[in-house]
């Protein structure tokens, strides 16, 4: 798939579009006929976000130095320059549209990116798939949305709308399953029904995600074969700057500070 955006609207490229004879210019369809009839909307102009420099050591974890010149920035708080205006710019009167650049005089042309017997080829594979596969079309009622049977059937009531046959859930428990339970739950994952499972941590080994039990089980990796990650580096979103966490600690306590930042979790 190809997502390369439209230079006016920005808008993601699927298939049919218009672009220049001459250059990498390319315009949507919709674009194209708000152009025709002189009513081209999008490209505004592009937004500058200015962020305050704090000084490059502490883009890399380090403290803030106070003796920084705020006024420094980089080139990428330097507004774009448009190379191309929409002032002027219109069809021509046998619906043709020039490029707007200067490209020794370029034409929008339609093209497309999928190929002219996409749609062909992919129906063609679809009927393969089905063909080889046989997919069964699920029966149009399960027993278990009977209402007097919901109880023995495992369902969970979920709503009390009248002269409906979905108020009830199909809830299933994750121990002593049978070849049946399997086929009961994808014919309700087949009809796109929410399914909840419930006693799912009973067939488990014992697996806890209490944050004290993982952190004891932490503080007891004795393999010394495997590599122990257990200082990590992480990015700060909010200062633009990388941090070092120490998951003995910052990522199972309340409150942690790094660098006399105060991070709550």
């Amino acid at each position: 798939m190809y997502f390369e955006s439209h230079d006016n609207c920005k808008t993601s490229i699927f298939d049919y579009h218009r672009s220049c004879t001459e250059c990498s210019f390319d315009l949507c369809l919709i674009c194209c006929r708000e152009l025709r009839s002189g009513q081209l909307l999008g490209g505004a102009d592009p937004i500058t976000l200015e962020f305050p420099f704090r000084g490059r050591d502490y883009l890399h974890g380090e403290n803030l130095d106070k003796t920084v010149n705020q006024t420094e920035s980089n080139d990428a708080t330097e507004p774009l320059i448009r190379e191309w205006s929409r002032a002027g710019w219109h069809a021509e009167s046998n619906g043709s549209i020039p490029c707007p650049k200067e490209c020794n005089h370029g034409f929008l042309e339609l093209r497309s990116v999928l190929g002219q017997h996409f749609i062909t080829d992919l129906l063609r594979k679809a009927s393969g798939l089905a063909e080889t596969f046989k997919h069964e079309t699920p029966d149009k009622v399960c027993l278990c949305s009977w209402p007097d049977r919901s109880a023995n059937y495992g369902m969970r009531k979920a709503a009390s709308r009248a002269d409906s046959s979905d108020n009830y859930l199909y809830c299933p428990k994750a121990v002593q399953l049978q070849d049946e339970d399997l086929g009961h739950f994808r014919w309700h994952w087949e009809k796109g029904e929410p399914v909840i499972v419930s006693h799912v941590i009973d067939g488990t080994s014992g697996l806890s995600w209490e944050p004290l039990v993982m952190w004891r089980a932490f503080r007891q990796m004795t393999n010394t074969k495997r590599e122990q990650h257990l200082d990590v580096k992480a990015i700060d979103c909010l200062d633009f700057c990388e941090v070092c966490l120490s998951l003995f600690t910052e990522c199972f306590f309340s409150k942690i500070v790094i660098h006399s930042h105060e991070v709550y979790v």
